[in-house]
């Protein structure tokens, strides 16, 4: 959603194609509002302390996430 949380991926040698590094908050904008523009307004008007939580939340659970991927890809590699 947020940051990759691999370099590898946003220098563009997987996925990344460094998305995050050309876009940053504009991608982070369309994330949080599921690429309803329209909602862009409402997150912007956020206070600080909100977004700033609510985008760490989304980037920790992100990484959570790509991890356990990678686990479970390292799990079934070896079978």
């Amino acid at each position: 959603m947020f940051d990759s949380g691999s370099r590898e991926d946003d220098e563009g040698s997987e996925t990344g194609n460094g998305f995050s590094k050309r876009w940053g908050w504009w991608n982070t904008l369309d994330n949080l509002t599921n690429s309803r523009i329209d909602k862009w307004d409402e997150i912007l008007n956020w206070d600080v302390t909100k977004a700033l939580n609510i985008v760490a939340y989304y980037s920790d659970k992100q990484k959570m996430e790509q991890q356990v991927h990678r686990e479970m890809r390292q799990k079934y590699k070896h079978r």
